[in-house]
């Protein structure tokens, strides 16, 4: 988007560039009719019988001043300027909320870590229980081993008693 008044402005100050480098325009004012100081010292000095005679040229105040009166005016009255500045403003907005998103959301990360390491540390209790009863079931199991292994002694034992009873009870 090119701003209208940033243009006119520019065209304005190149109309003032063109008549600063036109001696003839209304620009310049003329003081009037010199000679050099070379020209005057050699004329003194008679050995000089003619002079150049320039003019001297200055810059009108009023002129000036009304030119950049004008070029400052359309600069101010460019509503651009200002819709660029809500523009900005209305970025700002939205940077200040999104970085307050962003605010909140590494809040809820950092929570979500905090619950997840709490979750962690009892995945890993949890485990060391289960691990625990692991052990005590072995332990318990290897205990029941042994009592079938009594078990079964005592039903050998049995066995032969009843055996040893029965031999006895036939010779009776």
């Amino acid at each position: 988007m090119t701003c209208i008044h940033n243009k006119q402005a520019s065209e304005k100050v190149n109309e003032l560039i063109r008549k600063m480098n036109d001696a003839d325009s209304s620009l310049y004012e003329k003081l009037g009719k010199y000679v050099s100081e070379e020209e005057v010292d050699a004329l003194l000095n008679t050995s000089k019988t003619s002079c150049t005679v320039r003019t001297i040229n200055t810059i009108r105040r009023d002129d000036l001043y009304n030119h950049l009166s004008v070029i400052f005016d359309i600069l101010k009255s460019c509503e651009c300027r200002n819709e660029i500045a809500k523009e900005y403003n209305e970025l700002a907005v939205k940077s200040s909320a999104t970085n307050c998103e962003k605010n909140i959301m590494q809040l809820q990360v950092a929570s979500l870590q905090t619950r997840t390491e709490h979750y962690l540390s009892q995945l890993t209790d949890t485990r060391q229980m289960l691990e625990n009863k692991v052990e005590a079931i072995i332990r318990l199991e290897n205990r029941l081993e042994g009592k079938d292994s009594q078990i079964d002694n005592l039903r050998n034992r049995l066995s032969d008693l009843k055996l040893d009873n029965s031999a006895k009870v036939g010779e009776f």
